[in-house]
């Protein structure tokens, strides 16, 4: 051999690989859910399988966490009513007790105790009152909400379902792809939710106000218990809608079943979700621009995951399994199979 043709070892190492270089384009788009080393397999959605999970599939839950807040724009108008910037600012005496002494006061009841009584509660602060412009804007932007929250959760939970199933999804088709598909029931579903959850938190306050020691103390903890349980049926009734041809009575009534029949997972994700507004709330109280904007970015889509994540398998096992075994399919079955299962195979 040559002196010329040695064979120089340093040649044949491995060029070092280039650092990967961020790219939107594949953060917003990239279609693949499942991990790196999954088989393509379902595997169990199970608590441990939950972080990687979650970790792999963060970037398009920050896209959906976006479309919601977006989605829902009226709730930057109903901001704007409640900042406080549309009202008139006065100063009010801070006490109650205020009123009849100035009142005494004003009849000519000078006294040296009048005028100590006068200085003691007549210590003012500022308050914010209403205007027909912040009250128009308020309801203006929640009639707005009215009409939106439905649509969006169903393009939401539409994409965030295929995320658990771990099919490939494309965000923006798929988004309205969903509504289009169930916009009207889920239009009436929104609205029904809205103002169910709004009586609720109305009952909850009323009887808070008037004598929470009482017999309104027993009203709250029925109307919490009533709220929280509504709240893990959200975790269903969404789900059944984008999914099965079912009336909304049926929706709900399912959404309270599997509410019972879930109970371990439910109760575990009802955990999840409290500490992530938890710890939301505790960013806000260390750093408050952070804590404010994080559920604008992650902390609303982040809850919708942890319910779906443990809401999913319960129906894939109870409505979709079943089904698919009759068919004689052995698997699950696609989005339109899914769509023609009956309401009597739902029960």
């Amino acid at each position: 051999m040559a002196k010329n043709d040695r064979i120089r070892f340093d040649d044949l190492e491995e060029e070092p690989k280039k650092k990967k270089k961020f790219n939107l384009f594949d953060f917003i788009y990239s279609r693949r859910n499942d991990l790196p080393d999954d088989d393509g397999q379902w595997h169990e959605r199970n608590f441990k399988y939950f972080f990687p999970f979650c970790w792999h599939n963060l970037n398009r839950i920050f896209i959906v966490n976006l479309l919601f807040v977006f989605g829902n724009f009226s709730i930057f108008i109903i901001m704007l009513a409640l900042s406080q910037n549309l009202h008139i600012h006065a100063t009010s005496p801070i006490a109650p007790e205020f009123a009849p002494i100035y009142g005494a006061m004003r009849l000519g009841a000078f006294t040296p105790a009048s005028t100590a009584l006068y200085g003691v509660y007549g210590v003012a602060t500022n308050v914010a009152l209403w205007t027909p412009l912040a009250a128009g804007v308020l309801v203006a932007g929640l009639l707005i909400l009215l009409f939106t929250f439905g649509p969006v959760m169903v393009g939401t939970t539409y994409i965030l379902r295929n995320i658990v199933k771990g099919e490939p999804i494309f965000i923006w088709h798929d988004f309205w792809y969903a509504i289009k598909r169930n916009f009207r029931q889920g239009l009436i579903t929104g609205m029904l939710d809205i103002s169910f959850v709004c009586l609720l938190l109305y009952d909850i306050y009323f009887f808070y106000l008037n004598d929470a020691a009482g017999i309104s103390g027993a009203f709250i903890v029925i109307s919490v218990s009533i709220l929280v349980v509504y709240f893990i049926m959200r975790f269903y009734i969404y789900l059944m809608l984008i999914t099965f041809k079912l009336s909304i009575a049926k929706i709900l009534k399912n959404a309270f079943i599997f509410t019972i029949l879930g109970i371990k997972r439910n109760l575990l994700a009802l955990l999840g979700i409290v500490l992530t507004v938890f710890l939301n709330l505790m960013i806000a109280i260390l750093y408050i621009p952070l804590g404010v904007i994080l559920p604008f970015m992650i902390t609303v889509s982040l809850c919708s995951f942890i319910a779906i994540y443990a809401a999913w398998p319960k129906i894939k096992e109870i409505m979709i399994d079943p089904y698919a075994e009759d068919s004689g399919n052995g698997g699950e079955e696609d989005e339109e199979e899914e769509k023609n299962v009956t309401e009597d195979t739902s029960e």
